[in-house]
């Protein structure tokens, strides 16, 4: 954020740890710090993820903030899916604006396989079940199996199971948490 007579806290608003469909809010404080009072406006963000709500004045709704005196309000986050998300909040005054960065961000899962995949060997018609174990070391995840090609997937009929040619797997989608 560039140098202006306001002090805003935080200086991003950043959430993280969010589930889908979940509503999130951070407050933020915009506090003048110049020797006169100042006018303060503000542009909400330009994407449905982010709204402000409860915006309080120091004096009513003018806008206007003497010296020391603060605007507070609060970002709310709605996460629609696991995305990252980027937006911000400009605040205009009489000589200048500047922006107040909001993003939402999860840690990214780090799947790791315990045991490798190796099915090892079997004779014909005979039915071998494998367990893979598999560690989440990152943010929570939710995974999902393909087909290497298109049309192996879009034969698919169970839900959750893939079947190609001697080999089942299942599921196919699964969630994890960290750790």
């Amino acid at each position: 954020m560039k140098k202006t007579s306001f002090r805003v806290e935080p200086t991003i608003v950043q959430f993280s740890d969010y589930k889908v469909n979940g509503i999130y809010e951070i407050d933020v404080k915009v506090t003048n710090r110049a020797q006169v009072s100042k006018r303060l406006k503000f542009i909400p963000p330009s994407t449905e993820n982010f709204t402000i709500h409860k915006v309080k004045y120091a004096a009513g709704n003018t806008g206007d903030l003497a010296p020391g005196m603060s605007l507070t309000l609060s970002v709310c986050f709605q996460a629609p899916s696991f995305a990252d998300y980027d937006d911000a909040i400009t605040f205009v005054t009489e000589e200048d604006k500047f922006k107040l960065p909001l993003r939402a961000r999860r840690e990214p899962p780090v799947i790791k396989l315990v045991n490798p995949m190796d099915c090892m060997n079997s004779w014909l018609g005979d039915k071998v079940d494998m367990a893979f174990r598999i560690l989440n070391e990152g943010g929570d995840g939710g995974f999902k199996f393909f087909c290497e090609r298109d049309e192996d997937d879009a034969r698919q009929g169970e839900q959750f199971v893939i079947k190609l040619n001697s080999f089942t797997l299942a599921p196919s989608e699964f969630y994890l948490n960290a750790g």
